[in-house]
């Protein structure tokens, strides 16, 4: 898709959206783009331009529809209990397929994963949910590797982000991947998050601002590195259906012994967890 300039991010809402799996990444990226001189543009979006009601009640009059919102780089696709009816609607499932292939960059928050799941756009690939939502995840596909423990998991083209908060976490991430960890930082001063107290742990620990390597050039974080333990997967096998309720990290089922990938992303200490979404 030529999406031409400036940078276009869409967050796709609708109906029983968790809150802040929208206003968490909005929040953010719209502070993006007042600070960076690059100027992105973040637009909400619906499936038909019609308001939304999210879980908690909140009401939200997007910007456009799905049909005219035009060209995007980035898709935002939040979670909530919206989500169950998304994973059986095949004319929605078919959208997001079209959408996957035409837009560079798809961002999934909490059980947003589901419906990239029921797409076929996760098979295959490390990604991560709400930490209640892992065995729907390994119903809807088996072939994912899910990370039960990582804040976020970026695999290149489709970042996956754990439970609602964690939404920030991945936007602050993509800011990061899309402009620079600089920013990224200025971006969360700004909107002065800090996940953990300062004495907890020093600032360059931080998951989702983390300083690029100094002794080699600056790669995206998790970019490279996730496509190589994808394709280390896939050349191991495919592995068995997940164990419900598995209490591992990797809640697949490993089809032969072999190191675990690793993610990028990690919960921040004293990072609470809430409850199911």
């Amino acid at each position: 898709m030529t999406t031409g300039s400036p940078l276009r991010v869409g967050v796709f809402v609708f109906d029983d959206a968790e809150e802040l799996d929208v206003v968490g990444p909005w929040e953010v990226l719209a502070a993006w783009a007042r600070l960076s001189e690059l100027r992105p543009e973040v637009l909400t979006f619906s499936a038909d331009g019609a308001g939304v009601r999210l879980a908690k009640g909140l009401r939200i009059v997007p910007d456009a529809s799905a049909d005219d919102v035009g060209p995007l780089h980035v898709l935002v696709y939040p979670g909530g209990q919206g989500t169950r009816r998304l994973v059986r609607d095949r004319e929605h499932l078919a959208w997001v397929r079209a959408v996957r292939a035409q837009v560079p960059l798809v961002a999934s928050v909490c059980t947003g994963a589901l419906v990239l799941a029921a797409a076929g756009v996760l098979a295959g690939r490390p990604a991560t949910t709400h930490w209640g939502a892992f065995d729907e995840l390994a119903e809807i596909d088996p072939s994912v590797l899910a990370d039960t423990e990582a804040r976020f998991v970026d695999d290149g083209d489709v970042i996956t982000a754990a439970g609602v908060s964690a939404g920030i976490d991945m936007s602050l991430h993509l800011v990061a991947r899309l402009e620079s960890v600089d920013m990224a930082r200025g971006v969360r001063r700004a909107i002065q998050y800090d996940p953990a107290p300062r004495s907890d742990r020093p600032r360059s620990d931080d998951p989702a601002v983390r300083p690029p390597r100094s002794d080699g050039p600056a790669t995206p974080p998790g970019l490279s590195a996730a496509r190589a333990r994808r394709a280390a997967a896939l050349r191991r096998g495919r592995p068995a259906r997940a164990r419900r309720g598995a209490p591992t990290r990797w809640h697949r089922a490993r089809a032969s012994p072999g190191p675990r990938p690793r993610s990028r992303g990690s919960t921040p200490p004293g990072t609470p967890r809430g409850g199911r979404r």
